[in-house]
């Protein structure tokens, strides 16, 4: 969570700095947790579409829906299981 404070702080200076925004995102997407996951997915998509060739964000992006995507089948199952 430092590292992310950081990088906020960094991205507060200089808002427009794609580069930290890419690395804010890798972080929250790191945390995994779903609100995480979201947030990253926000950033990924921000810089992509500043930058549509920034391949580091799109396998980012790439992989924050995979990993939401999962969240959302535990989350199901999960509730199938307190139905039943």
């Amino acid at each position: 969570n430092n590292a992310l404070f950081c990088y906020e702080e960094i991205l507060m200076i200089t808002p427009d700095n794609l580069h930290i925004m890419n690395k804010i995102a890798e972080i929250y997407y790191t945390l995994g947790k779903k609100e995480h996951l979201k947030l990253a997915k926000k950033y990924f998509s921000f810089v992509l579409m500043s930058q549509e060739s920034n391949t580091r964000a799109l396998w980012g992006l790439n992989y924050t829906l995979k990993a939401l995507q999962a969240e959302g089948s535990e989350s199901e199952a999960e509730q199938q299981t307190t139905k039943g």
